[in-house]
């Protein structure tokens, strides 16, 4: 009688390997399939869209004017239809302000993020807000 050691493989090692295929495009799939990020809304639709949880978004839209404020400087955002948000920069210090005007002036549409804090004087105000790029 002889002995097939390919025959010993494929009853015992044929269905561990499709298992460890399997696990593998488990982690694989996993992987690439990250954590949807925060919503993307034009400025626009910011102002007329109804509340929401205080969570992060990104807002869109082309910069109107800068100010300083309390802390840091507020920031102007336009949308596609002429709302308007107020993007609060707190963490933007005096001798930082001038760098970020200047690269307001350059851009066309900007992209901001922050957490919505409500609506003050018909625009969306949002805060702790970071400038995208």
């Amino acid at each position: 009688m002889s002995f097939d050691p390919t025959l010993g493989w494929s009853r015992s090692g044929f269905p561990a390997l499709v298992v460890l295929a399997l696990l593998l495009a488990g982690a694989a799939a996993a992987l690439w399939s990250s954590p949807p990020g925060p919503p993307v809304v034009d400025a626009g639709d910011l102002a007329t869209a109804p509340p929401r949880p205080d969570g992060e978004l990104i807002v869109t839209g082309e910069w109107v004017s800068s100010a300083p404020a309390e802390r840091g400087c507020v920031v102007v955002l336009r949308g596609r239809d002429g709302g308007r948000v107020a993007c609060h920069f707190e963490d933007v210090p005096a001798t930082r302000r001038l760098w970020l005007d200047r690269r307001l002036h350059r851009a066309g549409e900007l992209a901001v993020c922050g957490r919505r804090a409500g609506v003050a004087d018909g625009q969306a105000v949002l805060r702790g807000c970071r400038l995208l790029d």
